[in-house]
């Protein structure tokens, strides 16, 4: 009997951890402090093990590398280390993803999932609403702790995620779409539901789950909520600090976590202190890289290049203007002097009337020609001197008036498109004027990478 209730507590363990590794769990730092709540987020790799629509709005290649040490999960009690990669790459249609998860849960048989991910770009849009949806193919497994044949299965995750003004999201995903068996049980089929509001440098995401049957578990169902907070500083980056809630019918957490943004790198970690259970806090850390944007400064430079360019060809022609105008007013002066001459000349009858006549017309038809002329560049050299005075006209003033307008528009929760497009205006209009536009470059930054 006593063996019986051995074998039956190992094959209880053996169970939960299954449960909790291929069910609900944790993938990234930044999904833990915020209490799991991804099913709504387009802004993370991590995204793709929630609803594999997330990455739909991804704009860089990005690289997540994520490491966990777990203790407590909607499932249960748990003790596990995982780790995972996510790679993810805008395509010319679409998004795609490549993620490998590697958990061990401490004494019993590792798990492996290889996950491939495509999302849609553009599937449906209308004015500020952009409707996009995505499926993953991942193949998990088992390995036993002291060797043998592996057991994996064939399953599929499909979502959607509908985000509207660049500020709210609503997404959908129903994951471990499976006929197989891993270890002995069946995947738990999960259906999740969550939405997320942004605004500015502010994140709050809430999520709905429910998990089916597993094992010896029960279905269950299970409520997250988090709040992201972000930081910008002039030369070093910046923070983020977050916080979550997960409550399930097993098991509820209380999730803090710290973040740190510069040019296209971003380093996380977060932990979980358990409100219910044994008192064990769980670590996460997290390393994502999006290449291409590790200096969008550098990005828009290239933008603004193309302005500065054409104020040199202002300066030069400004200059070529004045350069003509000397010579023309030079000419007429001589030809002026010319034609007295002449007219002194008819009148001592040192030249036949017929001569005079002759000459006297040809010096006015050149003279008529250049002041034409010297008219024409008169006005082209007031319409360069307007133009250039309106570049120089009191250009810190112009920019505090243009940057106070900017402020005022996203302090009515002004959508980041409109956002970025006035950005990008103020600092074409001022750029070389020596103005200090350093903080609206950051904010620029920040609102880049926050797309």
């Amino acid at each position: 009997m006593m063996r019986s209730a051995v074998v039956a507590i190992l094959l209880f363990g053996a169970a939960s951890t299954l449960h909790a590794s291929f069910g609900d769990q944790g993938f990234s730092a930044r999904a833990v402090a915020m209490g799991g709540a991804f099913t709504a987020m387009t802004s993370d790799p991590a995204s793709v093990f929630y609803n594999p629509a997330g990455i739909a709005f991804a704009r860089h290649v990005s690289l997540s590398l994520n490491a966990l040490r777990q203790f407590n999960l909607p499932a249960g009690f748990t003790d596990q280390s995982q780790a995972n990669l996510i790679a993810v790459a805008p395509l010319s249609v679409g998004v795609a993803g490549l993620s490998y998860i590697y958990n061990d849960p401490r004494g019993y048989s590792s798990e492996r999932t290889t996950q491939l991910s495509y999302a849609t770009q553009g599937l449906w849009q209308a004015p500020g609403a952009d409707l996009e949806v995505g499926g993953s193919l991942k193949f998990p497994d088992t390995a036993p702790p002291m060797g043998g044949k592996s057991d994996a299965t064939a399953a599929m995750d499909l979502g959607a995620v509908e985000r509207f003004h660049d500020k709210y999201s609503a997404g959908i995903s129903l994951l471990n779409l499976s006929g197989g068996r891993v270890g002995g049980s069946k995947l738990p089929v999960e259906l999740r539901a969550g939405v997320s509001e942004s605004v500015r440098d502010m994140t709050f995401v809430f999520d709905i789950a429910h998990e089916g049957p597993s094992g010896l578990y029960r279905e269950e169902t299970s409520a997250g909520a988090g709040l992201e907070r972000w930081w910008e500083t002039v030369q070093h980056g910046a923070v983020a600090a977050r916080v979550g809630l997960r409550a399930g019918d097993r098991d509820q957490t209380w999730n803090m976590g710290l973040g740190w943004r510069i040019m296209g790198g971003e380093a996380d970690y977060a932990f979980t202190i358990p409100l219910k259970g044994p008192a064990r806090l769980g670590n996460a850390v997290s390393i994502t890289w999006r290449f291409g944007a590790s200096d969008p400064e550098a990005a828009f430079e290239r933008m603004l290049k193309t302005e500065m360019d054409y104020r040199a060809i202002l300066r030069h022609e400004l200059e070529t203007a004045e350069n003509k105008q000397w010579q023309l007013s030079q000419q007429l002066n001589s030809l002026r002097d010319q034609i007295k001459l002449l007219s002194n000349q008819l009148l001592d009858r040192t030249i036949s009337e017929a001569e005079a006549r002759k000459r006297l017309a040809d010096l006015q038809q050149q003279y008529q020609q250049s002041l034409q002329n010297f008219q024409n560049i008169q006005e082209k050299e007031k319409r360069l001197r307007k133009k250039s005075e309106a570049e120089k006209n009191t250009p810190q003033i112009l920019f505090q008036k243009d940057w106070s307008a900017y402020q005022q528009m996203k302090s009515q929760g002004a959508a980041d498109s409109a956002l970025i497009e006035d950005l990008k205006s103020i600092l074409r209009q001022y750029q070389g004027t020596g103005v200090d536009l350093s903080q609206a470059n950051q904010e620029l930054v920040r609102l880049l990478q926050n797309r």
